[in-house]
């Protein structure tokens, strides 16, 4: 179990930041998607602005330049 929540994927309340990851490897979560956790201050936001998320996708959550899919910070 873990913190995260993506609004329009109720079933996984409470998902751990490796699911998270693992959704967006498989397809599952979009840059678009609406997540709130811990790295969000428990508000709403897109799955594009979360940084590690954003890292996951392939990009920085605050530029959007292109980055090494799971780079560090």
């Amino acid at each position: 179990m873990g913190p995260w929540t993506i609004a329009d994927r109720p079933e996984l309340a409470g998902a751990a930041m490796a699911t998270m990851i693992a959704l967006v490897g498989r397809g599952g979560l979009e840059p678009e998607s609406i997540v709130r956790g811990p790295g969000t201050a428990w508000c709403w936001r897109y799955a594009a602005d979360v940084p590690e998320l954003a890292r996951a996708f392939g990009f920085c959550h605050a530029c959007r330049a292109a980055v090494e899919s799971g780079a560090g910070a």
